[in-house]
């Protein structure tokens, strides 16, 4: 299996990356017999206190993924290196544990610290679990495998209502900062704050953030209802990519198996909209209807193999090779 492996990945490395649509097929294409598994959207269902599941290609509603344990209030969404859901509780100040596969409760897996209204959590480099306080105004780190409170990582030089996070392409950590709308940067090893990566040009009330192997970040803009860019390496406002289309609020972001650009605004739409990677352009209401009602943060899943990243983080490389 693993030669022939070998044999497909240098074939077609050479015309892979022309979307990330075609790396996610890819991914699909090189699971073990037995392994292949359609991708599935979560989407976080804050009025519902659950998360829904959703055909990832069709967007055609199945389930109720994950729901009880106290939680109250869904908000980001992660999986962690057990494989498990991690689910933030924005009115309990918790995050909870959910089987990846069945979606049943575990357990309460991180709490306190000074943890208050938890909304995107992501998994860092070392494999601990960082959740953004927007209350707190701080990012909390969490053991990944006992969940035991670590350190308040990030804190002070303007973070006023952390909302989303991620860890960035230099391995730094990047804060939305929904009060001060800006995007802040911390060093992702030691927490010490390094700058104001972006702001302005009508960034308005910071959500949900999401790299691009466009290289550029893309930034949830709330209060203006819009998705805009900056460039990922020097922070410079790029352009407004996505609005419009009854966009209303918008928090996460996300592609999706197609390689397009997926919305959750929790306005007065409640849906999650599909908008063309390469132009901006709306294409259409992609989740949407009377069971979701005020989506904030999605995830695909299964998530890629070890394997598949690597292929993943090929891609770029290839596409800038041609």
């Amino acid at each position: 299996m693993k030669s022939a492996l070998a044999v497909i990945s240098r074939c077609v490395l050479s015309v892979v990356g022309r979307s990330f649509g075609a790396l996610l097929t890819l991914v699909l294409l090189l699971q073990a017999p037995g392994e292949a598994r359609a991708f599935e959207l979560l989407v976080s269902h804050f009025q519902g206190d659950n998360v829904l599941r959703y055909d990832a290609t069709t967007g055609v509603f199945m389930d109720v993924f994950a729901s009880g344990g106290g939680l109250d209030g869904s908000e980001g969404l992660a999986i962690g290196p057990d494989g498990n859901l991690y689910v933030a509780s924005l009115n309990t100040d918790q995050v909870l544990r959910y089987n990846g596969v069945t979606g049943a409760f575990i357990d309460v897996f991180a709490s306190g610290g000074g943890l208050s209204d938890p909304e995107d959590i992501v998994f860092g480099p070392d494999n601990h679990l960082y959740v953004a306080g927007r209350s707190s105004d701080a990012v909390h780190r969490y053991n990944g495998t006992t969940g035991a409170f670590i350190d308040v990582f990030v804190s002070g030089s303007g973070l006023d209502a952390a909302s989303g996070l991620r860890f960035g392409p230099d391995g730094n950590l990047y804060v939305s900062s929904r009060n001060s709308d800006q995007v802040l940067r911390y060093n992702g090893a030691t927490g010490t704050f390094i700058d104001i990566f972006a702001s302005g040009s009508g960034l308005d009330l910071p959500r949900g953030l999401l790299f691009g192997n466009d290289g550029n970040l893309y930034v949830a803009s709330g209060f203006s209802d819009e998705v805009l860019r900056y460039n990922a390496t020097t922070g410079a406002f790029v352009d407004s990519f996505a609005s419009g289309s009854g966009m209303d609020a918008p928090i996460g972001l996300l592609f999706g198996v197609d390689g397009n650009l997926l919305v959750a605004a929790d306005g007065s739409a409640d849906e999650v909209m599909r908008f063309n990677i390469g132009s901006g352009a709306f294409i259409d209401n992609f989740v949407s209807g009377t069971t979701l009602n005020d989506p904030t943060f999605m995830l695909l899943i299964p998530e890629p193999s070890s394997f598949a990243l690597l292929l993943l983080g090929l891609g770029p490389l290839a596409l800038r090779r041609r």
